[in-house]
């Protein structure tokens, strides 16, 4: 009956409007759509009143649709995210999701609702741990370069020098990424996956690779190949001269500065240090003894930095306090006992005002970019003798160094460069790169900032002296 009276009105309301002017009949439109819009709702409300269980879910379908809602997130992630969810040995096995909508499916009776709430909390058991939702956030590549301390400890070859070298025959490229991941339990944790690339430049065989962990081995998944574990390392045995990748993930956010500490070391199968089963379990990274030569302040510091022990203060102190006056006289005492003086030997120059005017001359043209060659033509060109020129270079030098360590520029988001010039100066005067770093992190620059500063200072390749 409701509905035949609303087809009348939708009948009469489209008669009327085609024989009535346009203000009329918009009127009339209003008039009817709002007719309708109540019919509508008292039709609604009818239907739910006679239909109760439309309105809400039992907790059987809420299981079915947590369920499927899994099946597609699993898929999803499997798909997209295949080698993470390996490298960090988690598996979403739709299988398993399976078995939970065939129990579901089985139950019957008055009960049905009670089992399907056993059911709903056993799948929200599983599910908690697992990830939901995996987003990158990034990603750094570079090649490994190791310096002769990396391999002093724990391994030995003829010498040290000797294994350091037979790195050489082998070429590692590190990638590192980061992911953020959100479990079902709405929990939120950052993880680093750290991927080493070795290529065995030489087709050598039979060697082994050590993954040095400069953190706790206990926040690390290793999950592919066989491995041992040597004190604070991963250690893989390897018999063919193929290309090789090691993946590991770590379950925290480690620091761009630290990801350089996974250093990767391969030794030659037949002269590799021996760490014996008993060896490996005389220590071990937390058991707060420094274990040489296994364990060092690289490879396990929370063992290695003297812990609970008393540290001499007054030594470190005394000493602290004889290098700092050595390096203020070395660097800025300048009278009859000056140390470059006593070393350099008598002044070429007739006088103080000659070696001034020439050394002038050489500050002011480097303030302009001029090359150091450039500037010893024109000396020449002027009558002054190469003597002369070169021990002028040493005074501008001084004078330069000096006023550059002093005057280095602040930290200007809006302009980077002011580091890269200051750099570039620096570098061409021949300043120690430590020296540098300390005189703009003073002034605010980030450490990733003054490295890529000195990167490019060093890539320009002008030097003045």
């Amino acid at each position: 009956m409701v509905t035949s009276r609303l087809y009348n009105v939708l009948r009469l309301s489209c008669k009327n409007l085609i024989n009535e002017p346009l203000l009329l009949k918009a009127m009339k439109l209003k008039k009817e759509v709002t007719v309708i819009v109540i019919i509508l709702v008292f039709m609604l409300a009818v239907f739910l009143v006679n239909n109760p269980g439309i309105t809400s879910l039992t907790v059987l379908d809420e299981t079915s649709i947590i369920i499927e809602n899994a099946r597609l997130k699993f898929n999803e992630l499997n798909t997209n995210y295949a080698n993470i969810l390996n490298v960090m040995a988690v598996q979403l096995d739709s299988s398993k999701l399976d078995e939970f909508q065939s129990r579901l499916n089985s139950l019957e009776g008055k009960d049905k609702e009670d089992g399907a709430k056993l059911i709903k909390a056993e799948l929200e058991s599983l599910l908690d741990p697992l990830p939901k939702k995996i987003s990158k956030i990034s990603t750094l590549r570079d090649s490994q370069i190791l310096e002769p301390k990396d391999v002093k400890y724990s391994y030995t070859l003829s010498s040290s020098e000797e294994l350091y070298l037979y790195q050489k025959k082998f070429n590692v490229v590190f990638e590192a990424s980061k992911y953020d991941i959100e479990s079902y339990s709405g929990s939120k944790a950052r993880y680093t996956i750290i991927k080493k690339i070795i290529t065995n430049a030489e087709n050598i065989n039979e060697f082994f690779v050590y993954e040095l962990l400069p953190i706790s081995k206990d926040a690390v998944n290793f999950n592919n190949k066989a491995y041992t574990l040597e004190g604070n390392a991963a250690k893989y045995e390897f018999s063919y001269a193929g290309n090789i990748e090691i993946t590991y993930s770590i379950n925290q956010d480690i620091d761009v500065t630290n990801i350089y500490g996974f250093k990767t070391i391969i030794v030659p199968k037949a002269q590799a240090s021996i760490i014996t089963t008993e060896e490996a379990k005389l220590y071990t990274c937390g058991d707060s003894t420094c274990t040489l030569p296994y364990e060092d302040e690289i490879i396990c510091p929370e063992d290695c930095i003297a812990r609970g022990k008393k540290i001499p203060w007054p030594y470190i102190i005394t000493l602290i306090i004889i290098l700092l006056l050595g390096i203020s006289y070395l660097n800025l005492y300048r009278g009859k006992g000056d140390f470059r003086k006593l070393s350099r030997g008598k002044t070429p120059f007739a006088s103080n005002v000659d070696m001034e005017n020439v050394k002038n001359f050489i500050k002011n043209s480097i303030n302009k970019n001029v090359k150091m060659k450039d500037i010893s033509k024109a000396l020449l060109a002027k009558g002054w003798n190469k003597r002369q020129i070169e021990y002028a270079f040493e005074e501008a030098r001084w004078d330069l160094k000096k006023i550059l360590l002093e005057t280095a520029p602040k930290l200007n988001l809006g302009n980077v460069t002011a580091a890269e010039e200051y750099a570039r100066k620096c570098v061409s005067l021949g300043m120690d790169e430590l020296k540098i770093k300390t005189a703009l992190f003073s002034k605010g620059w980030k450490p990733e900032q003054i490295d890529k500063a000195l990167k490019k200072a060093k890539s320009d390749g002008h030097r003045y002296f």
